[in-house]
């Protein structure tokens, strides 16, 4: 669901293999949004990238910067040497439609960046 509310169409579902034993690689660190804060009805982990919308100022921030904090290895994996895989969707129009529902808080869905030329 989109942020008005509207079905949105997924075109392609993304992922990254991770370690959660490579911090140094901060787009692979998972951020935890509890149940209860920012809007979320359930448990939300985001990378340290992925942003949310924040209600109160209209803007999108990080994770970090709104004070979450990184979520430990146990949530994160079960796999004994670390390996993970972060899911992201793209959706159609996500120049217009780029936030959706995501256990009940609005984050940031897939954006395309054109390639440098």
């Amino acid at each position: 669901m989109s942020h008005k509310n509207k079905p949105v169409k997924v075109t392609k579902i993304g992922n990254w293999k991770c370690n959660i034993n490579n911090k140094s690689d901060l787009s692979r660190r998972i951020f935890k949004i509890p149940a209860g804060k920012q809007n979320a009805t359930s448990d939300l982990y985001l990378s340290f990238f992925h942003r949310i919308f924040t209600p109160e100022d209209g803007w999108l921030r990080k994770p970090i910067s709104l004070g979450f904090k990184e979520a430990p290895d146990s949530e994160v994996t079960n796999d004994p040497n670390g390996r993970y895989t972060i899911y992201h969707i793209r959706v159609e129009d996500g120049e217009r439609n780029h936030l959706i529902v995501n256990g009940g808080c609005l984050a940031e869905s897939w954006i395309e960046i054109p390639d440098k030329p």
